[in-house]
């Protein structure tokens, strides 16, 4: 009789001991909404203080936090709102929180940004064109081909195609005629045209440069592919000739078809052209720099690029 006693005190104990264990924390709900619109706000940061644990809400509004002891405080945070502090007292069985957020008013001050004033291109004070003017002191100097003596291996290509809108592709008499123009037609290149090749021309040879007989160029290879063998070949040699013949910056004058531009580094080419120092390679020796010339006045016809 004594040992039931003993027994059923042990299990009061027991569950005395269970009902406290499980009482020590209760299950919170909330939710939070914009005080102005008193619409939910997804991904406010719930934390409970002093203590690294935090949750956030759904795109409802809602939380939930288990186990919360007696007298904590709850932190509401969210971008664009004011931090709001909740204090608990009581955290017996489930409590259902409903917080309102009051909007972070933020005041900008007037920020002005004034364009820096356009800096009026001169020769003076540039160190751009000091350095040109280096290079063209030196021009006829530094030209290789002026009674230096020695070799060097010359690659050339020339490749020529015909600009067909895609919509009349199919319609081309070109096309019709040499349909095997097609295998090689370019509609990547630029969106809504395709480029016919009608020429392509591949030069391989030595360039012998010598004091007393001048340079000459001795031919090892070439390779054509060309569709105005069926049209006019000697007329088109002809007109490639003009076009794409032999230039020489080093000249004061370079020629280009039947027309003569002055060259980037004539002795009179500062007057004319505009030079801007784009960049400095130094990984070898001497440094390389990448100079952009234009012209001074648009309507001219000079050259504009990169030397």
């Amino acid at each position: 009789m004594q040992g039931f006693f003993m027994q059923y005190r042990f299990l009061l104990v027991l569950l005395f001991f269970t009902s406290r264990l499980f009482g020590q924390g209760a299950s919170l709900t909330g939710i939070v909404l914009d005080a102005s619109s008193a619409k939910p706000i997804q991904g406010v940061t719930v934390t409970l203080s002093h203590t690294a644990r935090s949750v956030a809400t759904n795109k409802e509004g809602h939380f939930q936090l288990s186990s919360v002891p007696d007298n904590w405080e709850l932190l509401f945070s969210a971008v664009g709102y004011k931090k709001q502090l909740f204090a608990m007292s009581v955290a017996q069985g489930k409590k259902v929180l409903i917080i309102r957020l009051e909007d972070e008013q933020q005041s900008l001050d007037e920020v002005v940004v004034n364009a820096p004033k356009k800096r009026k291109y001169t020769n003076k004070h540039n160190p751009t064109v000091d350095l040109i003017r280096k290079v063209i002191e030196k021009r006829d100097e530094n030209n290789a081909l002026n009674g230096a003596a020695g070799s060097y291996q010359e690659y050339e290509k020339l490749s020529m195609s015909l600009s067909i809108q895609n919509q009349k592709v199919d319609k081309s008499r070109l096309l019709k005629r040499f349909g095997f123009l097609k295998q090689g037609m370019d509609t990547l290149k630029y969106p809504g045209r395709s480029l016919v090749p009608i020429f392509m021309d591949e030069k391989i040879g030595q360039r012998k440069l010598d004091a007393a007989k001048g340079n000459n160029f001795v031919l090892l290879g070439e390779n054509q592919s060309r569709v105005d063998q069926y049209l006019d070949e000697d007329g088109i040699d002809e007109y490639l000739d003009k076009i794409y013949g032999e230039t020489n910056i080093y000249d004061t004058d370079v020629s280009i078809g039947n027309r003569r531009f002055l060259s980037p580094i004539a002795t009179l080419a500062p007057s004319f052209y505009k030079y801007y120092l784009v960049d400095t390679l130094k990984d070898s020796k001497p440094w390389h720099a990448k100079i952009r010339v234009e012209p001074r006045n648009r309507e001219d016809a000079l050259f504009s690029g990169f030397i």
